[in-house]
């Protein structure tokens, strides 16, 4: 058997072009909304009024949103793939950071809004929610190395 014929007792994971399992870029992406949606739409109904906008809520909201649910779904990402954790974890932060900026800027359209701050907004975050994707899952690659007892 040559060296790149595949073993047939292995199980073979699906990989798209870019050699990434699907299941674990999407897995982690869907993590990542399962906790950025709740917060954000909880305080978008809370604070429709000014003193609720004056509040601590969105803090928290935007905390959650862009720094825990990236975090969480990078290493969710990271721990379902195989190899190339931090690239797994990179791939579910965009494709939930994707996500959220299509569904933000159709949601915008359809009420006849502009959207021209939202996409500044939207491309703007767009590095911390893939950067914070990827540390996620480098803390989860590196939680699960094994410590060389020499």
């Amino acid at each position: 058997m040559a060296l790149t014929d595949p073993d047939p007792a292995q199980p073979v994971e699906p990989r798209g072009s870019a050699g990434l399992t699907r299941a674990a870029v999407v897995a982690g992406a869907l993590t990542h909304l399962a906790i950025a949606l709740p917060p954000v739409l909880i305080v978008r109904a809370l604070t429709q009024d000014d003193e609720g906008a004056r509040s601590w809520l969105p803090v928290v909201a935007t905390v959650i949103a862009l720094l825990v649910a990236p975090a969480v779904g990078g290493a969710v990402a990271a721990h379902r793939s195989a190899t190339r954790a931090l690239a797994h974890g990179a791939a579910a932060g965009a494709l939930a950071w994707a996500a959220l900026g299509v569904t933000t800027l159709v949601r915008l359209v359809a009420t006849s809004r502009g959207i021209g701050g939202a996409l500044l907004t939207i491309l703007t975050f767009a590095p911390i929610e893939i950067g914070v994707a990827t540390i996620g899952a480098f803390a989860r690659t590196s939680r699960t190395r094994e410590v060389d007892p020499s």
